[in-house]
């Protein structure tokens, strides 16, 4: 890259944020083309309306390829030690629900679960050679442990026929006040 390029684009992103330290948005040129296959490319001239119940698979699909490959960076952070395991469980808890809204057969449903079910005990193997090389505490073990449990528990009960409720994650974000004073009012 030519030093003229880095600066000119220094110069770009310097103009940017003066316009939008003066109130002013910085101007976004919208591609002519927008690519179809690219939900995001575009989205300024999607409308609402033209979503209709022939999109749903669709966007079942991308919402899974999301989520696994959510998955794979955070097991990548993690198994160069930069990433939590927290966050690999629950990329981990949100793929299954993705996978099982795609399943419409109680093999398929078993079989997301199995996958599931790898993924947690994995995530305990790293975390039980941590806590052998003295590198996590006991309690981030047992934490592990529990959600390779959870998986287990879900994939025998799914074996068994039984209709598996989805799993709550926990709440990652500032509740707005309606939702903060509903949740402490029971």
């Amino acid at each position: 890259m030519s030093r003229s390029t880095v600066i000119s684009g220094l110069l770009l992103a310097l103009l940017a944020y003066a316009a939008s330290s003066r109130g002013e948005p910085p101007e976004v040129k919208e591609k002519v083309h927008p690519d179809p296959n690219n939900p995001l490319d575009g989205w300024k001239a999607r409308k609402l309306e033209a979503l209709s119940p022939d999109t749903i698979p669709r966007l079942k699909a991308t919402r899974l390829d999301a989520t696994r490959t959510t998955v794979d960076w955070r097991w990548r952070e993690v198994a160069v030690g930069r990433g939590t395991l927290d966050f690999l469980i629950e990329a981990g808890w949100r793929n299954l629900d993705a996978e099982l809204g795609l399943c419409q057969t109680q093999p398929e449903r078993v079989r997301a679960h199995e996958k599931h079910w790898q993924l947690m005990r994995a995530i305990e193997d790293v975390n039980k050679a941590r806590y052998d090389a003295g590198r996590v505490s006991h309690k981030e073990l047992m934490e592990s442990r529990s959600e390779r449990l959870e998986a287990e528990i879900r994939l025998l009960r799914t074996r068994a026929g039984e209709v598996v409720e989805k799993r709550q994650l926990p709440f990652r974000g500032r509740p707005s006040g309606m939702e903060f004073q509903a949740d402490n009012a029971r």
